[in-house]
């Protein structure tokens, strides 16, 4: 009866303490949940305050653009001593204005007519800012083009543009201007923080035209935006809030506010998950409080004995696993250790570091534990450290760099690696090795192979002068003999007339292949007309000789662009073993290249065909990068250059990408 009555109040106390938990779990998430509506309501009303910065700094700029397009569109471009005075204004306009970086005024077909700074004879009628004007017939209407980076000094500028239109509206041409991309990036920047991580300008359209990111957005996250602010401008007029997700699949809060009637946005965005964590920094005091007495009593009866029971197994394991991290620390021949974060909180301290310390930082392993690495170190490798320990720590994830030593006790070239340490906040473990060696062969073999490519096309250059100055001018000299014998002997009957007209078209035949060689070798359409014609030449003869159908592509900003001849070169043998590897092994009927450049200065050359080498994929035999393609990636490689090779059961795609952002001209 004791024993069923002790149950019995055991069973009643449990049930009360069940019942006790309830009121406070309940208050706890009423308290959460409106803790967090209103961490969301201040943190929208802070993204619309930045916004509304953004957005009026935004309107002035703009309206100050426009008036300039204004004041240029009235200026002369004719007679010349006019166009040289509206030239000097617009110099004058520029130096005033060093956001600006271009003026100009063209003609109807897209002629620039005068400019600052001047450019000689340059048409931009493909450019989308001169298109737009030109189509679609509005007068007065300001339009901001896609950014497009310079040709000669590489930064991104906003092109903006007016119609200039004659006395009976006819279209005559526009006054543009290049605005410095950075120039309101950098005012973006000064107002973003933690209260708005992004902070943009967006067209409505979808074009991106400048933004201070502290998130990746993503490919389609501009368009995604656009249209989502397009849809919210019925509900909202010209200004509001919306939800949008990031590259990475994470809720955003983003302000948006019309700017003007330029069809323009300013954006300010947050991540949600930003949001949550000042939220939970603020409730979790509050939840654990209430969480704690709760858990203390249902749980701290079950797990006393399973701990007490687990103790003495876990500490037995714990020094076990601590002798052996301490064996591959100290024998790594890597220099290993521990870093953390020091008492200021900016500079971080060493832990703890192996054996091989005195070999990298000059001191023993005694004498780096708990000293700052300012005090150890140079300052640039300090930095360099520094600055890697809190990429680490913000990126909770390895991080991997490298980094020139040029002073020390031993200056190399340092490979690091850094990785915080689970479960231990602000504390990351390291290693440092020394590959200077390696990078001085790797540097050596890639001078090497490019010396020998060099010499290869020289000795090609060589050999195809020689064929064409010597095999080839000797075979038309015999030829012309042999015309001249067979005149000779044009009255006398005998078999050697036949004789010497099958010579003749042995020679002819021969004269034939020895050209086609020669123009293999070295084609001088490469030298005299650039790469786009010689690619035309050559396609068109592969395609005679194999019957093979080749489409080419060439795009629009290539055609009148001449390359550096080395890059030229080096895309010309790309082709020509391309095409060579696709007769030899592709079984194909139709190939497709294609050369164009993107608004990044980025040059692809592509080549893909319809064969059934691919169809091994995946067997038995499957198809190896062969010395052809070693070739060509280690010619790219000389101009930073990459080459890719796909293949599938449709056919493969080669794929060579050369940056020409600081080469084209």
């Amino acid at each position: 009866m004791v024993k069923a009555e002790r149950r019995r109040l055991f069973r009643a106390i449990r049930i009360a303490l069940l019942l006790s938990a309830l009121l406070p779990i309940a208050a706890g998430l009423i308290y959460a949940e409106s803790t967090y509506r209103q961490r969301v309501g201040e943190a929208t009303e802070q993204l619309g305050r930045a916004v509304a910065l953004a957005s009026e700094h935004s309107l002035r700029v703009f309206e100050g653009a426009d008036s300039t397009l204004s004041e240029i569109s009235q200026m002369p471009t004719e007679p010349p001593g006019e166009a040289e005075r509206s030239i000097q204004r617009m110099a004058a306009i520029l130096a005033s204005r060093p956001h600006m970086r271009i003026l100009g005024v063209t003609d109807a077909g897209g002629e620039i007519k005068v400019s600052a700074p001047w450019r000689s004879s340059m048409n931009v009628s493909w450019r989308d800012y001169f298109r737009v004007q030109r189509d679609r017939g509005s007068h007065g209407s300001l339009y901001v083009g896609t950014p497009i980076i310079g040709a000669k000094d590489t930064f991104f500028s906003v092109p903006i543009s007016r119609a200039i239109r004659n006395a009976d509206g006819a279209f005559a041409g526009i006054a543009f201007l290049a605005l410095d991309r950075g120039y309101i990036g950098r005012f973006f920047e000064s107002i973003s923080g933690p209260s708005a991580e992004t902070v943009g300008l967006l067209s409505s359209s979808g074009v991106l035209l400048t933004e201070h990111a502290g998130a990746a957005l993503g490919a389609d996250y501009p368009h995604q935006l656009a249209a989502r602010i397009r849809s919210a401008q019925h509900e909202t007029a010209r200004q509001g809030h919306v939800e949008i997700e990031d590259a990475d699949g994470r809720p955003n809060i983003v302000a948006f506010k019309a700017i003007g009637d330029y069809g323009l946005y300013a954006f300010a965005s947050l991540r949600q998950n930003t949001i949550r964590a000042a939220w939970w920094l603020e409730v979790r005091e509050v939840l654990m409080l209430l969480a704690l007495p709760i858990a203390g009593l249902a749980l701290a009866a079950f797990i006393a004995e399973r701990q007490l029971r687990s103790l003495k197994k876990l500490v037995a394991a714990l020094a076990s696993n601590r002798a052996r991290y301490r064996t591959i620390f100290n024998s790594s021949p890597d220099c290993n250790f521990l870093i953390g974060r020091g008492e200021s909180g900016d500079v971080p301290i060493f832990l703890e570091v192996n054996q091989n310390s005195q070999a990298f930082f000059g001191l023993p392993s005694d004498q780096l534990a708990g000293r700052a690495v300012n005090e150890i170190l140079e300052p640039a490798e300090a930095s360099f450290i520094a600055s890697s320990f809190q990429r680490c720590i913000e990126m909770r994830d390895t991080l991997q760099r490298e980094h020139e030593v040029g002073a020390g006790p031993k200056p190399g070239h340092w490979e690091m690696r850094m990785a915080p340490l689970p479960g231990q906040a602000g504390i990351a473990i390291g290693s440092i090795r020394n590959i200077a060696r390696q990078k001085y062969l790797t540097s050596s073999l890639r001078e090497l192979t490019g010396r020998l490519l060099q010499r290869q096309d020289h000795e090609r250059r060589q050999i195809a002068r020689d064929l064409h100055d010597s095999a080839a001018q000797n075979l038309l000299a015999a030829s012309l003999e042999l015309k001249l014998a067979a005149d000779a002997l044009s009255r006398r009957n005998g078999p050697w007339h036949e004789h010497l007209s099958r010579i003749r078209d042995f020679i002819d035949r021969t004269q034939k292949e020895i050209r086609g060689v020669s123009y293999l070798l070295h084609p001088p359409m490469l030298d005299e007309a650039g790469l786009p014609n010689a690619l035309h030449w050559f396609v068109d003869g592969f395609q005679r000789r194999t019957n093979i159908r080749l489409e080419l592509r060439i795009g629009h900003a290539l055609r009148d662009l001449r390359l550096p001849a080395e890059v030229e070169m080096a895309l010309f043998r790309v082709a020509q073993e391309a095409l060579a590897n696709v007769h030899r092994h592709a079984n194909a009927s139709t190939v497709r290249l294609s050369l164009d450049m993107d608004e990044q200065g980025m040059l692809e050359f592509r080549v893909e065909d319809d064969g059934t080498a691919a169809a091994g994929v995946g067997g038995p035999d499957p198809i190896r990068e062969g010395v052809g393609i070693s070739g060509m990636r280690e010619r790219l490689m000389a101009f930073e250059g990459t080459l890719t090779f796909r293949v599938s059961g449709q056919g493969a795609t080669l794929s060579a990408r050369v940056p020409l952002a600081q080469q084209a001209a």
